[in-house]
């Protein structure tokens, strides 16, 4: 079953209890790789580290709130937690 990154979030930790399941893994965009309906970054685009660029690019509808919104704040709240833990291991 294929379902949206929110909806996976949210929905399926509750599936491993209905279903019994010691551990459900959530297969992202690896479907659609697979069935070659995504074209996969090329090899230097992944090595460099801009393989979210490449997406954003050829799925702007699909990935623009993860890339351009939800990456940065999730960089911004890492690094205060990290700020956060070193102060209190200094303190």
């Amino acid at each position: 079953m294929e379902v949206q990154p929110l909806t996976a979030q949210v929905g399926l930790p509750p599936c491993t209890e209905i279903l019994g399941a010691l551990v459900i893994v959530g297969i992202g965009t690896a479907i659609k790789f697979h069935s070659g309906k995504v074209v996969p970054s090329p090899r230097w685009a992944s090595k460099a580290g801009l393989e979210w660029l490449w997406r954003l690019l050829h799925e702007p509808r699909t990935v623009w709130r993860r890339a351009l919104v939800c990456g940065p704040q999730f960089m911004a709240l890492s690094l205060l937690d990290l700020i956060r833990h070193k102060s209190k291991t200094q303190a």
